[in-house]
């Protein structure tokens, strides 16, 4: 499946803007935080991934 299927036609547009909210434990790992940080983590991934694309 494609990351986001909405990124084409957001480009095309020429207008809007994708706003992804994470905390600062997205830029680093906490021990008692294992699941929480993974998730932030992957917000922030998918984030540069739309970024590249």
């Amino acid at each position: 499946m494609a990351p986001a299927l909405f990124l084409p036609k957001l480009i095309q547009s020429g207008d809007g803007h994708v706003v992804n909210i994470s905390s600062a434990l997205g830029l680093g790992a906490s021990a008692y935080a294992a699941y929480y940080s993974k998730s932030k983590f992957a917000v922030r991934g998918f984030t540069e991934s739309l970024r590249q694309a």
